[in-house]
């Protein structure tokens, strides 16, 4: 038995994909936590932020990121924002493996499109607000990490493809 694999990153860095793939060939579970979230809200995240606010979903997000990260052999998929917790972080550096999936911003900005199911995305100037979630989040991101993947430019395959060369789980 190993603990749980956590993939961290920005919006768009692929860590749905690369986590449904990965978990796939590796003969393990997977968990999306967001889409664990909007399972027990039963609403989309975005609806929920704007009837709720972040602050609501943030303590929703920590006590399910929480139970998840007691499961071992599994892969999951962190929100964005997992890491703006005290909480969440001390379980990322002492619970499991943690994968930085890293994007430039043209390609996040290029993933994420108009995809208007990211509440914080909801602004006129979306690669400004893409720009500065990086600037506030990146050193969280990689304090974090135990391993840093870029995925610009990557296929989905070629990412798993590079974590299992690695050895990462």
């Amino acid at each position: 038995m190993r603990g749980p694999i956590f993939l961290i990153g920005c919006m768009g860095s692929g860590k749905t994909s690369v986590g449904r793939l990965l978990a796939r060939k590796a003969r393990m579970d997977f968990i999306d936590l967001d889409e664990s979230i909007e399972d027990e809200i039963g609403m989309s995240i975005s609806n929920f932020f704007n009837i709720h606010g972040e602050k609501r979903f943030r303590e929703i997000e920590s006590r399910m990121f929480k139970d998840v990260a007691l499961r071992d052999d599994v892969i999951i998929s962190c929100g964005g924002g997992i890491v703006l917790n005290k909480n969440n972080m001390s379980i990322l550096r002492s619970r499991g493996m943690v994968i930085l999936l890293t994007a430039d911003l043209n390609t996040l900005a290029e993933r994420v499109g108009n995809d208007g199911s990211r509440p914080l995305l909801c602004t006129d100037d979306k690669a400004g607000r893409m720009k500065q979630i990086l600037k506030d989040r990146e050193e969280l991101y990689l304090y974090a990490s135990d391993v840093v993947i870029d995925t610009t430019g990557l296929t989905v395959e070629q990412v798993v493809g590079t974590i299992l060369e690695k050895e990462l789980i």
